[in-house]
C-alpha cells in the first residue's frame, strides 16, 4: 500500500488529468466549429489562446467583430497585454470582415460561446490543479531531486508509479 505522501500526490495528478482530458476533448471541439465559422482566425491566435477564447466569448462569430471592430479591438488589448502585438490584433480584426467562413446562425453563435467559456473554466481549473501538483512535488525530497533533470510533472508522475 503507498504511503499517505504518494495517495495525496496521485490524488492531485488524477485531479489534473481530469480537467486535462475534458479541456483537450473540448479544444478538439472548438478546432472543428472555428473551421467552420472563422477558419482564418486560427492562422493568428491559437485555440489555446486567452484571447480567441474570450473574443469568442464576447462575440460569437466574425460578423459581430466586424460590427464592432473597436471594441473587439480592446478586449483583445485588455486580454493579451503586452503578448499580443498590434498588428495580430489588426489582422485578426480584418479576418473577421474578410472570413470564409459559415455564417452562424444566433443558436450556434451560442453553442461557440458556451464552449469557449468551458475552455476557459477548465483552463483556470487545470492550471490550479498543475500548480497543486507542483507545489507537491516541492514537498518530497525524492521529487524535489529528480526535478531538475525531469521536469515537476514527469518527477511526479514517475514518483507515484
Amino acid at each position: 500500500m503507498p504511503d499517505e505522501t504518494q495517495r495525496v500526490l496521485t490524488a492531485a495528478i488524477k485531479t489534473m488529468e481530469i480537467y486535462d482530458y475534458s479541456y483537450r476533448r473540448n479544444i478538439n471541439k472548438l478546432e472543428g466549429l472555428t473551421a467552420r465559422y472563422w477558419p482564418e482566425l486560427t492562422q493568428y491566435l491559437t485555440l489555446q489562446s486567452a484571447t480567441l477564447l474570450e473574443l469568442l466569448i464576447e462575440y460569437g462569430s466574425p460578423v459581430l467583430v466586424v460590427q464592432a471592430p473597436s471594441d473587439a479591438k480592446q478586449l483583445m488589448r485588455k486580454v493579451g497585454s503586452n503578448f499580443l502585438k498590434k498588428s495580430k490584433i489588426e489582422a485578426v480584426v480584418a479576418s473577421a470582415s474578410n472570413s470564409l467562413g459559415v455564417k452562424g446562425i444566433d443558436a450556434e453563435q451560442e453553442q461557440l460561446r458556451a464552449l469557449c467559456k468551458e475552455i476557459r473554466r477548465l483552463q483556470k481549473k487545470r492550471q490550479h490543479a498543475k500548480g497543486k501538483v507542483e507545489a507537491l512535488t516541492q514537498e518530497i525530497e525524492g521529487v524535489r531531486k529528480m526535478t531538475p533533470v525531469l521536469g515537476k510533472m514527469t518527477a511526479a508522475i514517475l514518483f507515484v508509479i
